[in-house]
């Protein structure tokens, strides 16, 4: 989780430069390029990330503390630092849905991301204990093999929950999205008809 924090407020970060500092010395058209990668991101991999690490470090943390967060953490990593890590990823990803409009990609484009999002980190915790000998998470250790495995199905059917449910929260605040594709495919065919028009009128 913590490294999954971490990513997210990289993410955050790059927005923060981007919104404050390149926007205004980028061209309009590099600038719509950033806005639509960086939405994409949010929709597919920061959201659904920074809930998901936020409920399942605190539900894990007040139902047994040490499967998650040892005592001897505190020693490590000051509190405060933890709630910036495990605390405020939910609350800012939850004000940045309700007060700015994204434009999400495809469905099938943000599954893509959280798929692709999911599976790296799935693969990432089993290269540390291939390599380096230890789970990233104690709750591992208490776990058997049949027990890591409904684990992280949990979170993984949990990534996907969340997906849909800002998607959900997305359109209920903001309204319907209108894809791109079908924009351009209304702009074509206004140019069509209105080369049909130009056409009829030449001939009459």
């Amino acid at each position: 989780l913590e490294e999954g924090s971490s990513g997210i407020n990289a993410e955050y970060g790059g927005v923060f430069c981007h919104d404050f500092f390149l926007s205004f010395v980028l061209p309009e058209s590099i600038n719509k390029k950033i806005k639509k990668v960086l939405d994409g991101l949010f929709d597919g991999i920061v959201c659904p990330a920074a809930i998901l690490v936020v409920t399942a470090f605190w539900g894990l943390y007040y139902y047994n503390r040490a499967a998650i967060w040892p005592l001897k953490m505190d020693a490590i990593i000051p509190p405060l630092y933890n709630h910036m890590m495990h605390t405020l990823l939910a609350p800012i990803a939850l004000v940045e849905l309700a007060l700015y409009r994204h434009h999400y990609l495809s469905l099938g484009g943000g599954l893509f991301l959280c798929t692709a999002y999911t599976a790296g980190y799935v693969a990432w915790l089993h290269v540390v204990r291939n390599v380096g000998g230890i789970w990233a998470y104690p709750i591992f250790y208490k776990l058997d093999f049949a027990g890591r495995v409904k684990f992280i199905g949990v979170i993984v059917a949990a990534m996907y929950v969340i997906f849909f449910a800002q998607h959900f929260l997305h359109q209920l605040v903001h309204g319907g999205e209108v894809e791109e594709s079908s924009v351009k495919k209304q702009k074509q065919t206004g140019k069509v008809n209105k080369g049909k028009k130009g056409k009829s009128r030449k001939a009459d």
